[in-house]
């Protein structure tokens, strides 16, 4: 299908990114770590570098040209991947192990009092730290042992305290982001079923606003 697209907002948006990557010097790259990705090596020459590959490919940074790079021994990018391709097969099954157990959920349908249903769809696994392992536990686990259950609510907070981070400096989804911000301050004194309850509505409602947003993405591309 060729492109509809008018030359000037071609020409445009060409524009847009070539200001975007004008950094300012002062800026600098830092790791930020998340838990299991702790990086090795100078944040600011790895950025630098993915900077570099992302211009030379119009402003688009696709893995493969990542992981292509990283073959080069002289790379910056080299030392941070698995090279023993064995090795590098077991940590890609580790990788679609736990991709598996996130896919399973839970879904239970409630009767409500008017004969209407509620359908309560939740994650069958949770990962949580037991004996100083990080391992994934069955919710039902999770939902009775006060311990495990306050790693999960912690960890959905922090992970709406992200997107809404990302959010904000996007200056997207507005509604959703005020709910995070004022999430805290509008339980008081909240127990921890409250808290997990109000902190699962908004990743809920997250989830739906990015679908709707990836729908509305979808309808976009069709009609160019």
């Amino acid at each position: 299908m060729s492109s509809t697209v008018p030359d000037a907002e071609r020409d445009r948006v060409a524009e847009m990114f070539a200001n975007l990557r004008r950094r300012d010097p002062s800026d600098r790259y830092e790791w930020h770590h998340r838990p299991g990705h702790n990086f090795k090596g100078d944040a600011h020459v790895i950025g630098t570098h993915l900077e570099k590959l992302s211009i030379e490919h119009g402003d688009q940074l696709d893995t493969a040209v990542i992981v292509e790079d990283a073959q080069d021994i002289n790379s910056p990018l080299y030392p941070l991947f698995e090279h023993d391709t064995e090795i590098a097969a077991r940590k890609w099954w580790a990788v679609q192990a736990r991709n598996l157990v996130k896919s399973i959920h839970i879904v239970k349908v409630l009767v409500n009092a008017d004969g209407s249903d509620t359908i309560i769809n939740t994650p069958a696994y949770y990962s949580a730290s037991v004996n100083q392992k990080r391992t994934y536990v069955n919710v039902h686990v999770v939902a009775r042992v006060p311990e495990l259950k306050d790693q999960v609510v912690e960890r959905l907070m922090v992970e709406a305290r992200i997107f809404a981070d990302k959010a904000r400096n996007l200056g997207l989804f507005a509604a959703i982001v005020a709910e995070i911000d004022k999430l805290e301050g509008a339980l008081t004194n909240p127990t921890l079923e409250e808290y997990a309850d109000a902190v699962s509505d908004v990743l809920n409602e997250l989830e739906d606003e990015s679908e709707n947003e990836g729908d509305r993405e979808e309808d976009a591309t069709e009609t160019s």
